[in-house]
C-alpha cells in the first residue's frame, strides 16, 4: 500500500499514523491550566510528540535545557514538526472573543 502525500508533512513523516493531535491538546492544556498560561501563550508554547515509546520529538523552539534533561532522563530526543493548535475562547462577562493558532 503506498500512503499518499495527503498523509505526510512537508519533511516526509506520516501524520496519519500518528497521534500528534492528541498531544498537542495535552501540549497546550498542560500549558494552561497547569502552568496558568493565558491561551495565547499555551498555544505559542513549544510542544512535544511521543507515541509511548522513548522517542521523543520536540520542536526548535524548546529550550535547551529542557532538551538536555529529556535526554538525562533516557528520551531519545530529535528536532522536528509536531502539530499545528488552534484556540477559541470567550469571555461571558465581557462578551468578547478571541483567537489562537499555531
Amino acid at each position: 500500500m503506498t500512503v499518499g502525500s495527503k498523509w505526510r508533512h512537508l519533511n516526509g513523516d506520516l501524520l496519519f499514523f500518528k497521534r500528534t493531535i492528541v498531544n498537542a491538546v495535552v501540549n497546550v492544556l498542560a500549558q494552561f491550566v497547569g502552568l496558568d498560561a493565558s491561551a495565547e501563550q499555551a498555544i505559542a508554547a513549544p510542544r512535544t510528540h511521543t507515541e509511548g515509546n522513548l522517542d521523543l520529538t520536540v520542536e526548535a523552539a524548546t529550550p535547551g535545557a529542557d532538551v538536555d534533561y529529556l535526554k538525562d532522563i533516557g528520551y531519545m530526543v530529535k528536532q522536528g514538526f509536531v502539530a499545528n493548535a488552534n484556540a477559541l475562547w470567550f469571555n461571558p462577562e465581557t462578551r468578547a472573543a478571541r483567537a489562537a493558532a499555531r
